[in-house]
């Protein structure tokens, strides 16, 4: 095999990929994304929320603080290099179902302090006045938004002007693995590593057959709506802002249903949850579906497979890449580029135990 041509080829250009390629490129590294520029993927119909408080027992989301921090610094960083802007600090309510959320809400605030630190109990007065809720609920003024779209977009120019990008789809068995580094010969590239991000196509990656995934199909709305929604809005389902005056909605989960296509069902499941609390005419201008790459132990997985350590991965965002990917990106980059060490809850190595 010849001299490498890169550091290091990245498999995707999502979240995961997008944020590790720039984790390496501020590491000095020489990366080149592959990504086959579909339209319809999990990361490309994400309406990036950023929510501190989740699920029915209202459980602060896993190392909040610290992702939020290194999220923000991130993408500030990010839209000063791309003159783009795809990142607001936006808060979100929640609106209370029955009478038992509220208590369980009340019970969860009094105990535990970090859903203190991130929530503050009721809502605006335009919410109150204008959605149906006569619970109530509380605001995470914590919160944000990622223009997730915009982010790819703005981040793919960047790489593309520097000779780091191509649109192509690569199979696995493409891929040839040699002493000095990693081969895709019908793109003429070659790199000292390669690094797989393929969300949820990662399934069926032969090199990492002992990660479990427990992917779930997704369906969001894109919706025209005469009203000023300037916050995230949850209610078993949720309504957030979108691009062009129109608004989004979603999301449903579906584990037995893993084709990527948008359904009636789910639909109809969006409209009927959205109109328990926003009572304006809604008009659905697009329809999306994509499979969210989840793990079966709910947490992320990065490193070097431990037998071919030219091949690593990324993976197991969920739906919490917006917030994630950020600091994961850093972390595996620093590991990459300066040996330090991966946190063993997230290192690939927990998927093969001595």
């Amino acid at each position: 095999m010849t001299d490498a041509t890169y550091d290091v080829i990245i498999l995707g250009q999502g979240l995961a990929g997008t944020t590790l390629g720039w984790a390496l490129h501020r590491q000095g590294l020489r990366i080149c994304l592959i990504d086959p520029d579909r339209e319809a993927t999990a990361s490309r119909i994400a309406a990036g929320l950023v929510t501190p408080i989740t699920g029915k027992r209202f459980s602060l989301t896993w190392q909040y603080d610290r992702f939020l921090v290194e999220a923000v610094d991130f993408y500030r960083g990010i839209e000063a290099l791309t003159a783009a802007t795809f990142f607001s600090p936006r808060e979100h309510e929640r609106l209370f179902v029955t009478s038992r959320e509220l208590q369980d809400f009340e019970a969860r605030l009094a105990r535990d302090p970090g859903v203190a630190k991130h929530s503050v109990p009721g809502i605006s007065a335009e919410s109150r006045g204008r959605l149906t809720c006569p619970l109530g609920g509380f605001t995470m003024p914590t919160a944000g938004q990622l223009n997730v779209r915009n982010y790819l977009n703005a981040s793919r120019v960047f790489f593309q002007e520097r000779n780091s990008y191509r649109a192509a789809e690569i199979s696995c068995e493409e891929i040839e693995l040699g002493q000095s580094g990693v081969g895709i010969p019908r793109l003429g590239l070659f790199a000292s590593r390669l690094i797989f991000c393929r969300g949820a196509e990662d399934r069926g990656n032969p090199w990492f057959p002992r990660i479990r995934f427990l992917p779930a199909q997704g369906e969001i709305l894109t919706l025209s709506v005469d009203y000023p929604l300037d916050r995230v809005l949850h209610r078993q389902v949720w309504l957030a802002p979108g691009e062009d005056g129109t608004v989004y909605a979603g999301s449903t989960y579906a584990w037995d249903r893993l084709d990527g296509m948008p359904t009636l069902s789910g639909r109809e499941e969006i409209c009927r949850k959205l109109a328990e609390f926003f009572p304006y005419p809604c008009e659905v201008i697009a329809h999306q579906a994509a499979i969210r790459p989840a793990l079966h132990d709910q947490r992320p997985v990065l490193g070097m497979h431990p037998r071919w350590s030219r091949l690593g991965i990324m993976n197991g965002l969920g739906s919490k890449g917006s917030l994630q990917a950020p600091w994961l990106a850093r972390h595996f980059a620093e590991h990459l580029a300066q040996g330090t060490p991966l946190d063993p809850e997230l290192d690939v190595q927990r998927k093969y135990p001595p």
